[in-house]
């Protein structure tokens, strides 16, 4: 796992968009996490010590098998959480295509329109 800083998170996770990985699906996972700032690793550590008791743990990765599976995280104090989890859904809603909307059976429209 790589921990890079906010600012380049958000060009990775984009790429991570792009890439074919041998062994693996499209898909893109994003987890969140609060964790103590003492937890974080030597690149943030300084400054998440200083902004306060806890930091989200932000990780995203590219499914395929362990071997080819990418992934990357980074740390945000609380006071830039919201901001930078608005920045994120921007790039998550831009980037997801071909979603099609789920399909509802008309055996189901109209068991309920009938039963009033």
């Amino acid at each position: 796992m790589v921990l890079v800083t906010a600012a380049e998170f958000l060009p990775k996770f984009k790429a991570l968009f792009a890439q074919e990985i041998q062994g693996g699906n499209s898909a893109v996972t994003v987890q969140t996490k609060s964790i103590p700032s003492e937890k974080v690793g030597k690149l943030l550590r300084a400054h998440a010590v200083e902004a306060g008791p806890n930091v989200w743990l932000i990780r995203a990765f590219k499914n395929g098998n362990n071997k080819h599976k990418i992934k990357i995280s980074t740390a945000v104090t609380a006071l830039e959480h919201t901001e930078f989890q608005a920045k994120l859904a921007a790039v998550m809603k831009a980037k997801m295509h071909g979603l099609a909307p789920t399909k509802k059976s008309k055996r189901h429209a109209k068991a309920t329109t009938t039963q009033s």
